[in-house]
């Protein structure tokens, strides 16, 4: 299955949502999954708006 820009998750983190749509099709028999496109910091969203995947954190990893 190809990529798909779902613009489900919230703030950079997928939620329940994904997991039911990508839990349906590999349980329904779709043999590869290729997730949506991921932003690795929040300039590089494809939306302004907070609907898109990312591997960046608003929370630090340390307290000081």
């Amino acid at each position: 299955m190809s990529p798909m820009c779902q613009y489900s998750a919230r703030d950079g983190f997928a939620n329940d949502w994904h997991l039911v749509h990508y839990g349906t099709r590999a349980t329904g028999g779709t043999g590869l999954i290729i997730v949506e496109a991921t932003a690795v910091c929040p300039e590089g969203r494809i939306t302004p708006a907070i609907w898109d995947y990312g591997v960046m954190s608003t929370y630090p990893a340390s307290k000081g």
